[in-house]
């Protein structure tokens, strides 16, 4: 028969304040087989030290893979055909009411969008058909902070606070974007306003992106994740959360132009002259990541938990992709996420194992910080509490506790 949802509880205690916190780096187009083998050679030290002293896995991912459906499955526990996130956007004929969820792979229909034949409309944070990680969360009294995480705009009431995804795009120096609040609660705006007008951080970022199309959103999206950085660090400064999920999607930005260089073998026609001017930046940009991990790691307190996540990987464009990007499209786009490479967790802390796991999906997150946080995991999810890792002395104290679902938004 059918599951019986179970409504959270209208009268919340919330956890202890020290209860241990949850901080939660949410990557997109990171991959371990970039990451590993820079760590072996020397580099990306404080990755080295979760691959090290932490538990890693790699994720399987959602196909199409996209940011949207990807982290709306990580943060709901399901896949796309349960929480109703398709896509990146919806779509529809320049001159037709029909809709489309998915444009099909392989025959090039992206270029309708392109040419303008089909209109894109974003999905917003009310298009979850179940409930994400940290509306469960609230329920339970527990206190979460997101900042530039998918489907979050309009920015809506929460336990905590939330930074929308589209905060990176204002025009000026405002936090509201088409008339809808990008930040929540509404007292925030002050600190808002104000890592908006901070000058660039003493740490600034060294790298050229001579290739990469400031105009668009690739560009802004670089910029995001410094904004991004700053504003956990004062956010987190003056609202205290028990859980803490912070996006950087700069490596996918930079990973769709950059992988040519960095992958040359995989291309065969990049001249030495583009090997010298481009062949680091991509590497380059992985440090910088690496440099964000390393100052969540040194604010971890004893029981802390720290996942980094990446949504999926990327990869080299197929022949057809790339004849089709130099005949209709951006020359320069090189890189793709298009066959779903597989995404991976680190997670590292005193109640982490240190060990390689085997591999997951990105449905198994929610499930695991469920149960870290000691709240129910629903039955209904796609995914599973994965418990290996955590030490034994961790689950010794944890009961995995279960609800038949947490029901419809």
């Amino acid at each position: 028969g059918p599951l019986m949802s179970v409504r959270a509880p209208t009268t919340v205690t919330a956890l202890p304040t020290e209860h241990p916190r949850v901080v939660l780096l949410c990557l997109d187009g990171a991959s371990l087989d970039v990451i590993s083998p820079a760590v072996a050679g020397g580099g990306l030290p404080n990755f080295g030290r979760m691959l090290d002293a932490g538990a890693s896995m790699h994720l399987a991912t959602t196909r199409p893979t996209q940011p949207e459906p990807v982290w709306a499955s990580i943060m709901t526990g399901m896949w796309p055909s349960r929480h109703g996130v398709r896509g990146s956007s919806r779509y529809r004929p320049f001159s037709g009411d029909a809709e489309l969820e998915v444009l099909p792979d392989y025959v090039f229909s992206q270029a309708l969008v392109r040419f303008g034949l089909l209109v894109e409309e974003p999905y917003s944070s009310a298009s979850l058909a179940t409930h994400p990680l940290w509306r469960i969360a609230a329920g339970y009294g527990v206190r979460t902070g997101l900042i530039g995480l998918p489907l979050t705009h309009p920015a809506t009431p929460a336990s905590g606070f939330i930074v929308s995804d589209r905060f990176h795009r204002r025009a000026d120096r405002i936090v509201t974007l088409d008339s809808e609040p990008a930040v929540s609660p509404s007292r925030l705006d002050d600190v808002a306003r104000g890592v908006l007008a901070e000058e660039q951080p003493t740490r600034e970022l060294r790298v050229r992106f001579d290739l990469l199309p400031w105009t668009g959103e690739s560009g802004s999206t670089v910029e995001a994740d410094r904004l991004h950085h700053r504003l956990a660090q004062q956010l987190a400064a003056v609202e205290h959360v028990q859980l803490l999920a912070v996006r950087y999607a700069g490596l996918d930005a930079v990973g769709h132009y950059y992988l040519r260089y960095a992958r040359p073998e995989a291309f065969g026609d990049v001249t030495e002259d583009e090997r010298r001017r481009f062949g680091r930046v991509l590497d380059e940009y992985y440090a910088y990541v690496d440099s964000l991990v390393g100052d969540a790691m040194a604010e971890l307190a004893e029981g802390d938990l720290l996942l980094v996540v990446s949504g999926f990987g990327m990869e080299p464009l197929t022949v057809g992709k790339r004849v089709l990007e130099r005949v209709a499209g951006d020359p320069r786009f090189s890189g793709t996420h298009e066959r779903g490479p597989d995404g991976f967790l680190l997670a590292y802390g005193s109640p982490v194992v240190a060990a390689r796991q085997g591999r997951g999906a990105v449905v198994d997150v929610a499930p695991t910080l469920l149960y870290f946080l000691g709240l129910p995991v629903a039955r209904d999810m796609d995914g599973f509490a994965r418990t290996d890792l955590f030490t034994q002395a961790f689950n010794e104290q944890r009961t995995i506790t279960f609800i038949p679902t947490y029901g419809t938004q």
